[in-house]
């Protein structure tokens, strides 16, 4: 059976928004935990890269059931930007054969998708990455070999930079979630919860 460890990206700074998006409310918990939850029954170990505000988001999580799966990882390096804590987060998980890579800012996707993600792992595909309507979208699931790529390239490379080498071989899973597509970035992307 494939390992999987979840990867939660929560560091940024929340400029656009305005509020703190890790620790925004979603139906009685914060974005971070919600996320937590629904990736419990997949993943081996949730690991949540922290930055900016560091404390509150492991305090914010310290009595959930999510607790017993939870590993913090803090980027101090945090304002160069996502790809930093993408790093990071990597090498966290570096003996898990997938590693689910979650935006914090995405945390309305329904438990059943996770259930049908999961199923998509393939050893012939450095990373599976999910579209609605035609329109690629996130979370990511990454392979051991690009896993070991994002470690290794330059800190200010990005996702899309490795995607474009001709030797990362991406699956597009086409799915019925429009929740792929989202994510929380101002206060007015907020009325669509």
């Amino acid at each position: 059976m494939e390992i999987i460890d979840g990867l939660i990206l929560a560091a940024g700074l929340s400029s656009r928004m305005g509020m703190f998006k890790p620790l925004l409310p979603l139906g009685g918990e914060t974005f971070v935990a919600a996320i937590a939850r629904k990736l419990r029954p997949f993943c081996r170990r949730i690991v949540v890269v922290t930055g900016h505000r560091a404390e509150d988001v492991r305090n914010s999580l310290r009595d959930c059931a999510e607790a017993d799966k939870l590993e913090f990882v803090h980027n101090s390096n945090f304002a160069a930007g996502m790809f930093t804590s993408l790093q990071l987060g990597m090498r966290a998980v570096e003996d898990a054969d997938w590693r689910l890579c979650h935006w914090v800012d995405q945390p309305n996707l329904p438990e059943e998708f996770y259930c049908r993600f999961v199923e998509e792992c393939d050893p012939l595909f450095d990373v599976i990455q999910p579209e609605h309507a035609n329109r690629l979208g996130h979370p990511l699931l990454v392979g051991r070999t690009l896993a070991r790529r994002i470690v290794e390239a330059d800190s200010s490379a990005s996702l899309r930079d490795l995607f474009q080498q001709p030797v990362v071989t991406r699956k597009i899973w086409s799915c019925d979630y429009p929740q792929v597509l989202q994510d929380f970035d101002t206060p007015s992307d907020l009325t669509h919860l």
